[in-house]
C-alpha cells in the first residue's frame, strides 16, 4: 500500500522491473525446456531412426542377395555366377557396415542383445551356405546348387530374416 501512495515514475519503475523479472524467468524455463527437448529428440534420432535405417540396409541386402541367387539358378549360367558372386560380396559389405555401425553401440538391452547373436550366428551359416552355392554354381553344377538351396538355404535364410524382423519391431 505504501508504494501506491508513491509517484507515477516508482509505480512505473516497480511494474516495468517486475515485468523483465518474470521475462526472464519465463525465457530461462523456456530455454531449459528448449534444451531437454533437443536431448529428447536425439535420443530418439540416433536410437530409432538410425538403427531402423542399418537395420533395413541389412534386410534389403539380405534381400538381394537371395533374389540374385534364385536367378542365377533360374539362368544356369557359370559366367554369369561369377558376376553374381561379386554382388553378393558387394551386398555382404553393405550388411557388414550397417551392423558395425548398429552393433553393439545400439543395442538397448539383454534382449536385443540375444536377438542380435542369433543373427550374427544366422548370417554365419546363411553366408557359408551362399558361398558354397556360388562355388558349385560357378562350376557349372546347378543341381548341387539346387540341393543347397533346398537344403542348406531354405533353412538359414528364415532364422535370419526373422531375427532381422524381430529387430527392426523392437
Amino acid at each position: 500500500m505504501l508504494l501506491l501512495n508513491r509517484s507515477v515514475k516508482l509505480r512505473l519503475a516497480v511494474s516495468l522491473g517486475a515485468c523483465i523479472l518474470m521475462l526472464i524467468v519465463v525465457g530461462t524455463i523456456g530455454l531449459y525446456s528448449l534444451s531437454k527437448t533437443n536431448d529428447a529428440l536425439t535420443n530418439t534420432y540416433e536410437g530409432n531412426v538410425l538403427t531402423l535405417g542399418d537395420l533395413s540396409k541389412i534386410n534389403q541386402a539380405l534381400l538381394g542377395n537371395r533374389v540374385k541367387i534364385t536367378a542365377e539358378q533360374r539362368d544356369r549360367n557359370p559366367a554369369s555366377a561369377l558376376t553374381t558372386q561379386q554382388e553378393v560380396a558387394e551386398n555382404d559389405a553393405i550388411i557388414d557396415a550397417a551392423w558395425a555401425d548398429y552393433f553393439p553401440n545400439r543395442v538397448s538391452d539383454e534382449q536385443e542383445r540375444a536377438i542380435t547373436q542369433g543373427f550374427a550366428a544366422s548370417l554365419a551359416e546363411l553366408r557359408a551356405g551362399i558361398d558354397e552355392i556360388n562355388t558349385v554354381m560357378i562350376e557349372n553344377d546347378f543341381e548341387a546348387a539346387r540341393e543347397i538351396a533346398t537344403t542348406t538355404l531354405r533353412a538359414a535364410y528364415p532364422k535370419v530374416l526373422t531375427a532381422i524382423q524381430e529387430l527392426i519391431e523392437r
